[in-house]
């Protein structure tokens, strides 16, 4: 059956049928039986959506420090895998924020304290994070630090970078495939 041939339309809109009613040839009425199956389906639904439990919220307990790219300043990384910057120190107090807070677009309002003995490693939330962590390669930072002072290192009597690389590849293997010499 076509739709033009049912209404009478206005040749300018014969070309749009988006306003023409949608007639649904095998619509039925539903038996008491299939109603009650389709009540029955809903109930296990929710009954399914009721017994998955919600994600714990892991709380961060401790801490380590990963070097930057600069000489002496550090990153903060929980034992959940998050990245914190040094935002000031107040007495005994380091507070850090979310590396994500120089980020506009993807802001996140964590923050955390630790001490500044650098002894006691324990790390404590302001604010929860509102994403998950990234993965790091804790090794690449290292590796790029032990390269830094080797390079600097007056010690060091080779004049080639090259070769400083190659000796730190063989101390650091897990970094190895993420830090090329270019």
């Amino acid at each position: 059956m076509d739709n033009e041939e049912v209404f009478a339309l206005p040749d300018h809109l014969v070309d749009h049928d988006y306003f023409l009613p949608v007639v649904y040839e095998d619509d039925h009425i539903l038996r008491e039986e299939e109603v009650e199956e389709l009540v029955e389906e809903e109930e296990v639904e929710e009954l399914d959506e009721e017994e998955e439990e919600e994600p714990m919220v892991r709380v961060s307990e401790t801490y380590r420090l990963i070097p930057r790219v600069h000489n002496r300043s550090r990153i903060y990384v929980d034992n959940l895998g998050f990245k914190y910057y040094k935002l000031e120190t107040k007495g005994q107090r380091v507070y850090l924020v979310c590396e994500r807070q120089k980020q506009r677009n993807q802001y996140c309002p964590s923050t955390a304290t630790v001490s500044a003995n650098l002894n006691d490693n324990r790390i404590r939330l302001g604010f929860y994070h509102d994403h998950p962590p990234r993965v790091i390669d804790l090794n690449v930072p290292f590796l790029r630090e032990t390269i830094g002072e080797r390079g600097i290192d007056p010690a060091v009597t080779t004049l080639f970078m090259r070769t400083l690389y190659n000796n730190e590849i063989i101390n650091h293997p897990e970094a190895a495939p993420n830090y090329t010499f270019i």
